[in-house]
């Protein structure tokens, strides 16, 4: 095989291992009973790289592994802030855009009612020799009511 052809060959491997965990966790998340709950949740990053359908799916993941009175800090892509696409849900389905930004009244929207949001910041004072946070995204923190 030539050079392109090995790289391909390659690529199809990875390929087909990320699908296959792919599939592994989705049927760990599917599949998973949590026995015990959780007092803090930390998404990295996660949320905004989401559908809007996986969105609803993902809440109840939250409210099913959080205990009450448990905290999520969720990091996400703030609109205006060039770090994700601004676009509307439809925008998602239509133009496949993953990787969306939030308002901080799409963010209360959306948690709201089963989340008590604390705050919702842009991570620019975090910007430090030490840890270096984009700050182009929202650090959230909420409490499970």
């Amino acid at each position: 095989l030539n050079d392109k052809g090995m790289f391909q060959r390659k690529n199809a491997s990875e390929l087909r291992r990320i699908q296959k965990r792919s599939e592994q966790a989705r049927w760990l998340v599917h599949y998973m009973t949590f026995d015990s709950r959780c007092d803090l949740v930390i998404d990295s990053g996660m949320f905004h790289h989401l559908f809007p359908h996986r969105r609803l799916h993902y809440r109840e993941i939250l409210k099913n592994v959080l205990k009450k009175d448990g905290y999520l800090l969720l990091i996400c892509f703030a609109y205006g802030e060039d770090g994700g696409d601004d676009v509307d849900d439809y925008a998602v389905y239509k133009q496949k855009q993953l990787g969306v930004t939030f308002t901080p009244e799409r963010i209360r929207d959306f948690f709201g009612n089963d989340f008590e949001i604390i705050s919702i910041e842009l991570c620019k004072e975090l910007l430090t020799d030490e840890y270096m946070e984009n700050p182009y995204l929202y650090k959230c923190v909420m409490q499970k009511k």
